[in-house]
């Protein structure tokens, strides 16, 4: 009965409370600003965008890059001698 008799003491203490003295502002638990800080620290990462490849060039495509290559390299060797060698000398070696 001792038991019985504190509860009920509780409970009027707590209905006594006039209404202006509770609190009237909703504050979030401990709890739920933990779980939202841990939710932001192990927020996943956007993932990135793969580049894509390009195509994989053909046999002919790498035949002609390469004559391209030479025939130019010889194109601005000419043009270098060219603009190195004086005027008007018939020299060449």
């Amino acid at each position: 009965m001792a038991k019985t008799a504190r509860n009920k003491k509780s409970r009027k203490k707590s209905a006594k409370k006039p209404a202006a003295k509770r609190k009237t502002k909703a504050t979030k638990s401990k709890a739920a600003k933990g779980k939202a800080r841990v939710a932001a620290k192990t927020k996943k990462k956007a993932a990135k965008k793969r580049t894509r490849k390009p195509k994989p060039q053909s046999i002919g495509e790498r035949l002609s890059g390469a004559v391209k290559a030479v025939v130019d390299t010889f194109a601005d060797a000419e043009a270098l001698r060219r603009k190195m060698e004086p005027r008007g000398s018939d020299a060449t070696e």
